[in-house]
């Protein structure tokens, strides 16, 4: 038995994951677990090396994204790239919107004589 793994990848969707991962037509076939798209298999280093080469030449941040990718299934190309410029926007936010116990604190700091009401206790 081979110990190299196996990544499969979409024909008509942007899924990838490993093989593992993937559902089957009732013939054996591997396909997409979201869409049904058949798939295609590498080897997981071949898959790495292209990621990094296409990278390299000029898709700067492309295996971050590939990684974050991993396992979600997308029509193309173009709409991987806006959900993961959404998702990394919605951390860089993320980061500066407080928790409600603290915003409900904050309330309670300002206006130290007014009971907040529905304040998590």
């Amino acid at each position: 038995m081979s110990d190299h793994r196996l990544i499969v990848y979409g024909v008509h969707c942007v899924w990838w994951d490993s093989i593992e991962n993937a559902s089957a037509y009732p013939n054996g076939l591997p396909c997409c677990p979201h869409c049904g798209s058949m798939l295609r298999q590498v080897e997981e280093s071949k898959w790495w090396e292209g990621a990094d080469r296409y990278e390299a030449d000029g898709s700067p941040g492309y295996c971050a994204r590939l990684k974050w990718a991993r396992g979600k299934c997308f029509k193309s190309m173009d709409e991987q790239k806006r959900a993961y410029q959404l998702h990394q926007h919605l951390e860089r936010i993320g980061e500066d919107v407080p928790t409600l116990e603290e915003h409900m604190q904050r309330l309670q700091d300002r206006h130290p004589n007014t009971e907040t009401k529905g304040a998590p206790r």
